[in-house]
């Protein structure tokens, strides 16, 4: 699967929210990058309801 590197960069700062630092944060941001695309859009949607959850917000509409 080709390098996506929008993906790449939100993986990196979602990873971060969840409390990981920079220096693990970016090696698993990029591996994660390599995944299919539709496995990225699905795991960016996991982690980022996750999050929401924790923080007890409303949870974000897909557009």
């Amino acid at each position: 699967m080709a390098y996506n590197k929008p993906h790449h960069k939100t993986f990196v700062a979602l990873l971060k929210l969840s409390g990981l630092p920079q220096s693990l944060a970016e090696p698993i941001g990029q591996n994660l990058a390599y995944l299919d695309n539709n496995q990225q859009d699905e795991l960016i949607a996991v982690i980022s309801e996750e999050l929401q959850k924790k923080q007890n917000l409303p949870p974000v509409q897909a557009p």
